[in-house]
């Protein structure tokens, strides 16, 4: 056999490792916005003070909350805690240190290995478990390739897979444990128990990491009790309750009850505009936010930030969505399943939030989302599609591809883009549009 036909038998081999090269080259070894600065302030404390407090170094990040006259980070703990397991080997056993004066900008080792095992090692996860996933439903091994690429370099997982954030480790346990729903599905195995235990875990980590979570792991219960005797349901619990327990455990010591420190709008004195704003539409405060509702559902869709401008891919992910609900095909559950759950967060963002996430590349809050939905593109390749059809897809991938590399390139942009105008009136025009930022900041790089 020679090398072409060996590489194309075994070509998953050369897809993932060229993923673990970008990773190992380009994980980023330093802090760049106050998103991850948050969790790595509340990392050295836990490690270096045993405490959440991050007093020492709070004026760092935005993303902070105060308490009884102590600061503390807004983000939720688990995933900071895993962290700090990773920090506490590097810094008691290879004496090595978080960075210090200045914060950002700081090649750091430490920065690197916590980002690239907490980021890094879901993200390929992620994409091991969408190959196993395409070998489930038998596409043909041409598609694979392709469906793969779109996955990990046409959507903003790319852009995020890089730097330190919940999103991504949270979106890639959502869809293990909707692999091991379709497991059951497909009757791969009769190890029922297993399946149920591994879904209720990884949907647990999912909804502890990231709040947007939340919705989807009732929906898979409810899935679950519907779909098979509610006896085995046990099996999903009672993976998931161990998990939500330590979450609880830790949000306690941070906020002083069992609620999440975005539903607690006291403690947000001080706080930037955009957080303050966040936190009194989740908590019931007095701020509310001057912006028309129809441009910014625009903008988080199809706009400035928007999950199907930033990847037009997923469009036809969310045409097979549609197609399996209105023809009743095989999929039909599962698509009413992850369109309930994509809808549920859209309504929440909407009447809760009408924020548009900060300094971030597009509208982060929908990423954990993103590879459930782009489960549905593998649908459309069941069946050998059409010349025209792929004209079309690889025309979306490239574009997506573009998108996200622009990310890639700096995931955190500046909040807002000032262009100028030839009105004396309006000479400078403000903008929050990251990709616009992006590439301001790239044809202006020297």
């Amino acid at each position: 056999m020679n090398l072409t036909n060996l590489i194309k038998k075994n070509y998953w081999v050369v897809v993932f490792a060229s993923f673990i090269i970008m990773l190992i080259l380009f994980t980023q070894s330093f802090i760049n916005s106050t998103n991850p600065a948050s969790r790595f302030l509340t990392m050295e404390s836990i490690v270096e003070r045993g405490t959440f407090i991050i007093n020492e170094k709070h004026i760092y990040t935005d993303d902070k909350m105060i308490r009884e006259g102590n600061y503390y980070s807004s983000k939720p703990p688990v995933l900071t805690v895993m962290g700090s397991g990773i920090y506490y080997i590097l810094h008691k056993v290879f004496n090595q240190r978080l960075p210090q004066e200045p914060y950002y900008f700081t090649a750091n080792l430490s920065v690197y290995i916590i980002t690239l095992i907490l980021v890094g090692i879901p993200f390929l996860l992620l994409l091991f478990f969408f190959y196993k996933t395409l070998k489930i439903l038998k596409i043909n091994s041409e598609y694979q390739v392709v469906l793969l690429i779109g996955l990990g370099l046409g959507t903003l997982y790319l852009t995020y897979s890089i730097t330190l954030n919940n999103h991504l480790p949270a979106g890639a346990f959502l869809f293990i444990s909707f692999y091991y729903l379709l497991k059951i599905k497909f009757n791969q195995s009769d190890n029922y128990k297993k399946y149920f235990f591994l879904s209720g875990l990884f949907a647990s980590l999912a909804l502890v990491i990231d709040l947007a979570a939340l919705f989807f792991f009732i929906l898979f219960f409810f899935y679950l009790i519907y779909s098979f005797p509610f006896k085995k349901s046990i099996y999903f619990i009672s993976a998931a309750a161990p998990i939500f327990i330590i979450h609880l455990f830790f949000t306690y010591h941070i906020t002083g009850d069992f609620l999440p420190v975005q539903f607690h709008p006291e403690f947000s004195n001080n706080f930037s505009t955009h957080q303050k704003a966040v936190w009194s539409q989740l908590g019931g405060g007095n701020e509310k936010i001057n912006r028309n509702l129809f441009v910014y559902i625009i903008n988080i869709l199809f706009g400035t930030h928007g999950l199907f401008s930033y990847s037009p891919i997923l469009l036809f992910a969310l045409y097979a969505i549609l197609k399996e609900i209105k023809n009743k095909l095989e999929f039909r559950r599962e698509a009413i399943l992850i369109l309930s759950g994509f809808a549920t967060v859209l309504l929440f963002c909407i009447l809760k939030l009408k924020v548009y996430t900060g300094s971030a590349f597009g509208f982060r809050w929908f990423i954990a989302l993103t590879p459930l939905l782009y489960f549905f593109n593998i649908l459309l390749f069941r069946n050998r599609p059409s010349r025209k059809f792929m004209t079309f897809f690889n025309t979306a991938l490239v574009i997506s591809v573009s998108i996200a590399l622009i990310g890639f390139l700096n995931p955190w942009p500046n909040y807002m883009v000032n262009i100028s105008t030839p009105f004396p009136e309006y000479p400078i025009l403000k903008l929050n549009f990251p990709l616009l930022n992006s590439l301001i900041a790239i044809l202006n790089y020297k």
